[in-house]
């Protein structure tokens, strides 16, 4: 009989799908590796964090679509404190 373990398949959190998949038996000169700690990337977190409303964006300015080049300047001067939005008419 196979060994087997359990396994999340799928997009983020909620849409895992659990499954069974057999676990691997190392060889002669093969090593196996188990991952037991996963992280979640920064835009999942905030997609998760923003379904639920608990996380909102700080936006620091909005800027109309004319005056795109001073609103660039604002975020490459480091200085923003939130986003930079631009309006598109």
């Amino acid at each position: 009989m196979t060994a087997t373990m359990t396994a999340l398949f799928g997009g983020t959190g909620p849409d895992w799908t659990p499954r069974q998949v057999p676990v691997h038996v190392q060889g002669p000169g093969q090593i196996v590796v188990r991952a037991h700690a996963v992280a979640l990337n920064n835009a999942d977190a905030v997609r998760l964090a923003a379904a639920d409303g608990s996380v909102r964006p700080l936006i620091e300015s909005t800027w109309s679509f004319d005056t795109a080049a001073p609103a660039l300047a604002r975020l490459r001067s480091h200085r923003a404190h939130g986003e930079i939005v631009l309006t598109v008419p």
